[in-house]
């Protein structure tokens, strides 16, 4: 989907496929002209946050994330920068293969799957499911993480709305 200003008709998300779908946003310099310049600082505003939040960039990989999500996560956000989900979460197919979404296992990957159709087509997902197998510092375990993500400008956000710990399956 190519997502352009509304006000000004710049590009803010660029999609060269034939017939591509087009959506209207606003982008920061018209914003800025109607409202004037933005006073609230992301991290701030993510930190206000009560769920835990994880903002993705086009790469799929994590940009920022909120003080609840260091917490769940028991990552300081400086960590989890430039990095996938499944290594962020310690998922075991991403610790065999090297990275995130290379173990053959990953294409079945629910995060995976739902954070790069939110990107692709700018639907939100919402109350989404994702089990993994993790590695721990107590060992392997298992986890489901329920989630919803939504798209903003060339990001995807991720709310992580509860994680469950599950019997771990040999």
């Amino acid at each position: 989907m190519k997502i352009i200003c509304a006000w000004c008709n710049k590009t803010l998300t660029e999609d060269l496929r034939p017939k591509a779908e087009v959506s209207h946003g606003i982008c920061r310099d018209c914003m800025e002209k109607m409202f004037g310049p933005s006073r609230v600082v992301l991290t701030e505003f993510l930190n206000s946050i009560e769920l835990p939040v994880l903002v993705t960039d086009e790469n799929k990989e994590i940009r920022q994330a909120n003080r609840a999500a260091e917490r769940i996560l028991a990552r300081d956000g400086r960590q989890m920068q430039g990095k996938r989900f499944g290594v962020v979460i310690e998922c075991a197919n991403a610790e065999l293969a090297g990275e995130c979404g290379v173990s053959p296992f990953c294409a079945g990957c629910a995060f995976r799957r739902n954070i790069y159709d939110t990107h692709y087509d700018g639907k939100p997902r919402h109350g989404e499911y994702s089990q993994h197998k993790v590695m721990t510092a107590k060992g392997p375990a298992a986890r489901r993480f329920k989630y919803s993500t939504t798209k903003n400008g060339n990001s995807v956000v991720v709310a992580i709305e509860g994680v469950e710990d599950l019997p771990l399956e040999p």
